[in-house]
């Protein structure tokens, strides 16, 4: 797939996409977020490159290239890019995000 946008800051790009989990790179443009949102998936996040501050729930940590988080399904979580330069933070959900990949598609045939 092609890289997609989640904002004007944020990209995607699914790596793998089954019925039991969906795995992504997500670039950041710098101090760059994501929405906080909460989803039924557990959620696990390793910083490819670049500092990232990671809300999970009522915790807040700073995440560093190769540093991963863990998100339990249904906590409000979000990611933010601390740095001056573009980040990425690959992302693995399981069971699979057939509901991110589909609003992305949306999304982005709406923008052509």
């Amino acid at each position: 797939m092609n890289l997609l946008h989640l904002t004007d800051e944020v990209t995607i790009e699914f790596l793998s996409h089954q019925a039991g989990s969906t795995v992504s790179r997500i670039d950041f443009d710098p101090h760059a977020a994501a929405a906080v949102h909460a989803h039924a998936q557990e959620e696990i996040n390793y910083a490819l490159q670049g500092r990232f501050e990671v809300k999970n729930g009522a915790e807040t940590l700073v995440i560093e290239t190769g540093q991963a988080v863990h998100i339990a399904p249904n906590v409000a979580h979000n990611i933010t890019n601390l740095g001056e330069t573009p980040g990425s933070v690959l992302s693995f959900w399981a069971p699979g995000r057939q509901d991110l990949v589909d609003f992305v598609q949306k999304k982005n045939a709406g923008s052509d």
